[in-house]
């Protein structure tokens, strides 16, 4: 069950990521990249 809502879950914040990145064109690749890291630090 908790992967399932993992599956869901992932779409949903890359595409809340992807629109952060499109209003703040100040946003460095170095955070986009700490973000991910940080998201799976979260699944681990």
């Amino acid at each position: 069950m908790n992967k399932i809502i993992g599956i869901t879950y992932i779409p949903f914040y890359v595409l809340g990521v992807l629109i952060t990145l499109l209003y703040d064109r100040k946003t460095t690749c170095d955070d986009f990249k700490s973000t991910i890291i940080e998201l799976y630090n979260g699944r681990i």
